[in-house]
């Protein structure tokens, strides 16, 4: 089972399969899980905000386009921004800088701007 990502309660959450939000029960954090793919990082190209591993998986996890930059990462449509979380910051340093990298699944906020 899952923890939520602010209280790390393994509470009862939620999933709306239609948004892909999931909902913590105990203190009401909403969230995506998003799934950094072995397809996502053959696909990625190092260094393009619109193109990378990392915004691949954001675009298909939220539904729209994203753009990512070593820390945040940008809804293009609302320009709304978020902070990316440790092992997607570290990820895309490692990406960028032509380490090896491996699939891996992190959450970001879904109440963005």
């Amino acid at each position: 089972m899952t923890r939520c990502p602010t209280c790390q309660s393994r509470a009862t959450k939620l999933l709306n399969i239609s948004t892909g939000v999931t909902t913590c029960q105990v203190c009401g954090q909403r969230w995506h899980t998003v799934h950094v793919t072995q397809e996502d990082i053959a696909q990625g190209r190092p260094s393009e905000a619109d193109h990378c591993p990392v915004a691949r998986a954001l675009t298909r996890a939220l539904g729209e386009p994203i753009s990512v930059g070593d820390r945040w990462y940008r809804l293009r449509a609302t320009w709304s921004d978020g902070l990316l979380p440790r092992p997607a910051r570290t990820f895309v340093k490692r990406f960028d800088a032509s380490q090896p990298v491996a699939p891996f699944t992190f959450t970001v906020s879904a109440d963005h701007g």
